[in-house]
């Protein structure tokens, strides 16, 4: 694949692949909400860089990138030369040191996955490729990042079981809930109510539904959403 430095966005993309959505429009404007200045952040499914790079233009002490697949490695070592860059998936405790990978058939680069294609919908995806892993903790425990953008295609309900240690600061993550019951009441229950209390977090990126995503009027609606907060102490 051709990769181009495309002028709109200040970046190197592979053009129409998807790289380049993270810098246009809301879903840019989305992590100016994140406060970069003199902290460690910690880029999970990094795609090419385009936060990890607006982070490092903002002054970030420190950037770690978390992504997998080969094809967005590439362009994400000439977006963020700078940046520690890791070419594994993210998984819980104890799970495999390697893992199948899926690629899109849209030839989208943005929406790989570690999760496998749902009986049926085999046609929207590659045939896997095998890649290196790293725990959650281990990774936590290795960088102590104040700042975390997650953004891993459904995988984020596995690897989060527990609050974030004390030096996570901030945290921003795109949520695949996917009309799913089990991540409908883990969402609610655990992100918004136990592990993100109001007296300890505040929201600092409300809930944002993708363009023509189905309208929320009951909770088996909810589909993808992004949401963002920061520790109330700091």
């Amino acid at each position: 694949m051709k990769i181009i430095y495309d002028k709109k966005i200040n970046a190197y993309v592979i053009p129409k692949s998807g790289q380049e959505s993270a810098g246009k429009g809301m879903e840019l404007e989305q992590f100016n909400t994140l406060n970069f200045k003199d902290r460690v952040f910690m880029d999970i499914g990094a795609c090419a860089g385009l936060v990890s790079k607006m982070a490092i233009e903002k002054g970030a002490k420190e950037v770690i990138c978390l992504e997998p697949f080969s094809t967005n490695l590439e362009v994400l070592k000439l977006n963020v030369p700078s940046a520690i860059i890791i070419p594994k998936a993210v998984v819980d405790t104890g799970g495999p040191e390697e893992i199948q990978f899926y690629s899109a058939t849209s030839g989208h680069l943005g929406i790989g996955s570690i999760i496998p294609p749902k009986p049926g919908k085999k046609h929207l995806r590659n045939e896997p490729i095998m890649v290196k892993t790293i725990e959650f903790k281990e990774l936590l425990e290795l960088y102590r990042p104040e700042v975390i953008k997650m953004d891993i295609e459904g995988s984020e309900f596995d690897i989060i079981n527990e609050p974030l240690p004390d030096y996570v600061q901030e945290f921003h993550c795109e949520f695949h809930i996917f009309f799913r019951d089990d991540r409908i009441l883990k969402f609610w229950k655990k992100f918004c109510y136990e592990w993100f209390p109001s007296n300890e977090w505040k929201v600092i990126l409300p809930p944002v539904w993708p363009k023509n995503d189905r309208i929320i009027k009951s909770f088996s609606g909810m589909n993808v959403t992004r949401m963002a907060w920061r520790r109330k102490n700091k």
